[in-house]
């Protein structure tokens, strides 16, 4: 994350150096997305079965964002813009899980409950936009995260947290006022990749936690220099 941060400092600097007129944009956004998770954990010392949970999960948010058009580029690559967005706080979602049977000894079999929830935090994204219209544009991007699991898990399994990268894509609407307020709304579709975690408490038990994807919906007011 601190890498891509770097990066989006370095890429906005060079090109607000290559031209003292370009645009500057800056702003804040108010966001909810819909995302779906799922994942399986595997226990082979116990029931050597596996067990799976999914849900949808919702996160509201905020975002700061920063921009530059590339005014200075020949021909219809003038309509482009690159940005740079981050998120100043941590998210945590809601609690998804059920209850499953498992042999925690020898004897028989227990019926336990199984719950996680994520707290997301350092979200970094650096994107483009190109304006198809003066008010309609379309974007996209690559967006760094990191993930904290907060299980409780009746089968006495802890994992530990992992960072995730994704992509975006999206469309937006965009006016500007004549004092250089603009307003926005966009859709954006997301997808990020899943990782395989290894039981902090005991090494034959994983967790598989499956690529994801989401639809975020955000309203942004900034101020166009």
């Amino acid at each position: 994350m601190r890498k891509l941060t770097i990066l989006a400092i370095f890429l906005l600097g060079m090109i607000s150096s290559a031209s003292a007129d370009l645009g500057v944009r800056i702003g804040v956004g108010a966001e909810v997305g819909n995302y779906t998770l799922s994942g399986t954990e595997t226990t082979p010392t116990k029931t050597n079965t596996s067990e799976s949970n999914d849900g949808d999960v919702y996160v509201p948010l905020g975002s700061i964002f920063i921009e530059k058009q590339l005014s200075f580029m020949p021909s219809f690559l003038e309509r482009l813009s690159v940005g740079y967005s981050f998120v100043p706080h941590d998210l945590k979602s809601a609690s998804i899980g059920n209850g499953r049977t498992d042999r925690l000894d020898t004897s028989k079999d227990n019926l336990v409950d199984q719950s996680i929830q994520v707290e997301i935090s350092n979200i970094n994204t650096m994107y483009a936009t190109f304006d198809i219209f003066s008010w309609l544009y379309v974007k996209a991007g690559t967006m760094d995260l990191d993930v904290k699991t907060l299980e409780n898990l009746g089968t006495g399994s802890s994992y530990g947290d992992f960072s995730s990268s994704g992509d975006i894509l999206g469309l937006g609407a965009h006016k500007t006022l004549d004092n250089g307020i603009f307003l926005r709304f966009e859709a954006e579709d997301s997808s990020y990749s899943g990782k395989t975690l290894v039981s902090t408490t005991n090494a034959t038990n994983t967790v598989v936690v499956n690529d994801f994807d989401g639809t975020t919906y955000r309203v942004s007011i900034g101020k166009s220099f």
